[in-house]
């Protein structure tokens, strides 16, 4: 097994960054269904998915029947982007929530619903931790 110095490891680092950057796409995984550790689970997810999750904590309640996307930016990249991670058809009114904002930090809010393992690439990424 070589061993590599740390010049080597920072290298080897910036190289696999290189090849698969952390995308310009600010979120938010939000805990709407209070089942614990699954908004952190969740921010894994987008992370594998080169989502940049900049937070993720409970929602202001545990009431939410449905997983939903709100889209805060006018970046319609970022929003196509996050739904094909989730296989959401932005489209869908009742998933993807267009609500503009000029004062929040994030580009995306991903509320966690009571159905949240209903999304097929949730429910996939989590039958395989």
């Amino acid at each position: 097994t070589p061993q590599l110095n740390d010049t080597q490891k920072t290298q080897l680092a910036i190289d696999l960054y290189e090849a698969n950057p952390i995308l310009d796409i600010k979120v938010e995984v939000l805990n709407g269904c209070g089942e614990k550790g699954i908004a952190a689970k969740i921010s894994d997810f987008l992370r594998t998915e080169h989502i940049d999750v900049i937070r993720s904590e409970n929602a202001a309640n545990f009431d939410y029947e449905r997983t939903i996307l709100i889209h805060h930016s006018d970046n319609l990249f970022n929003l196509k982007t996050v739904a094909k991670a989730l296989n959401f058809d932005i489209n869908d009114e009742d998933r993807v929530i267009i609500q503009p904002s000029s004062t929040s930090d994030v580009d995306l809010t991903l509320i966690l619903g009571k159905d949240y393992r209903s999304v097929k690439s949730i429910k996939v990424y989590l039958a395989n931790l």
